[in-house]
């Protein structure tokens, strides 16, 4: 994972930053790299047998942008910055899962933002890794965010295997972001 930090970082930037990257990884002029994009818009690399191995993904929030880079097999990122969200409580209940909902509803006032943030950016990762996005819908995934534990998959609604097969990391970014990395494996 690299973590990259800079003001105003924008896509012109964000995407050479991961040319570069991935053009290291392959050893190739990062300016010879061709995405190609699936139904769902996840970019892949287009240069040959070995590039089609990379599986990567990247995700940005105010002034942080997050990589991930692995080799056979799939990555997803997310990353948030921490700040007040008035309708966290509607949102949860509308597009999390019934179970999700009534534990973030359990925990103390001080404790249903960040879990609500924890759910959302592992929901999140988990989906980018699948190559879905939020084609989707976000309570077909359904995770514990317990405050002291760490995040895990405890439903996919079309995928049983999924549980055995994914795991949810939580890179530390600090006190003022919060992130996923979902990845198979």
């Amino acid at each position: 994972l690299g973590v990259e930090r800079v003001k105003g970082v924008n896509f012109v930037v964000r995407r050479g930053v991961l040319r570069i990257l991935l053009g290291g990884y392959l050893q190739l002029d990062p300016r010879r790299l061709q995405f190609v994009y699936d139904r769902y818009g996840k970019p892949a690399l287009a240069n040959g047998a070995e590039a089609a191995q990379l599986s990567f993904n990247l995700s940005h929030s105010k002034g942080l942008a997050l990589y991930g880079i692995t080799r056979g097999r799939p990555i997803g990122i997310d990353i948030e910055r921490f700040h007040p969200i008035k309708e966290y409580r509607q949102i949860a209940a509308h597009f999390f899962s019934s179970r999700e909902s009534a534990h973030l509803s359990a925990l103390s006032l001080l404790q249903q933002l960040p879990a609500f943030l924890r759910l959302w950016t592992g929901k999140e990762a988990y989906l980018k890794a699948c190559g879905k996005g939020l084609s989707k819908p976000l309570d077909e995934v359904e995770l514990s965010a317990r405050p002291d534990e760490p995040m895990q998959l405890l439903h996919v609604a079309d995928d049983p295997r999924a549980l055995a097969e994914w795991s949810i990391l939580e890179p530390n970014l600090g006190s003022d972001f919060i992130g996923a990395v979902a990845v198979r494996g």
